[in-house]
């Protein structure tokens, strides 16, 4: 049977990523506390769903001083403060938002999108290539399938939309579709 998606995946994620931000060691307590207070969820369903997310290696534990802390597994905090994005990664960003129809884009289409805008440009290839490259690692830009990209911040949560995303899409992609195919399996 296909492993379902935890419910409070998303808050769970959230509330990680606010304890770091506040330089807090995100451990149990804290985040089933953050949950309860933000959200009315009680620590059962927390610790169920964390240990769900482990095991789907969207959040890692990590030992440090014997105390136990959770991390992201994607760590698009880190990226968010830095605030630098090259030229062609926003050109490609560009191009993913005008090209999407909700299955992707692939590279070429990309390519060709910023051939077409930016005709003056020379090696455009490579940049793009880079720039993808480097987008995938810093969680704005996620691949679908192969060869076929989507930015994040079109990814959908069944709780709230979520202006930060990360690179975990990916792992949360197949769960959905492992969702998707068993609700459509009950009709």
């Amino acid at each position: 049977m296909a492993e379902k998606r935890p419910k409070y995946m998303n808050w769970i994620l959230e509330c990680i990523n606010l304890l770091r931000s506040r330089k807090s060691r995100p451990d149990v307590e804290r985040i089933c506390r953050t949950m309860h207070k933000c959200h009315g969820i009680d620590q059962r369903d927390t610790e169920e769903d964390l240990a769900a997310l482990i095991a789907s290696g969207i959040v890692t534990k990590r030992s440090f001083k014997g105390a136990i802390s959770y991390r992201n597994a994607s760590g698009w905090h880190r990226v968010i403060s830095s605030g630098k994005v090259s030229r062609a990664a926003r050109w490609v960003g560009e191009a993913i938002r005008a090209l999407d129809r909700g299955y992707g884009v692939s590279a070429v289409d990309i390519e060709k999108f910023i051939s077409a805008r930016h005709p003056y440009y020379h090696n455009l290839k490579a940049r793009i290539k880079i720039a993808l490259k480097e987008d995938l690692d810093h969680g704005r830009v996620w691949s679908v399938s192969e060869g076929m990209y989507r930015l994040l911040e079109s990814a959908e949560s069944p709780e709230r939309e979520i202006q930060h995303v990360t690179k975990f899409a990916t792992s949360v992609f197949k769960l959905l579709r492992q969702t998707d195919e068993e609700s459509q399996k009950s009709y």
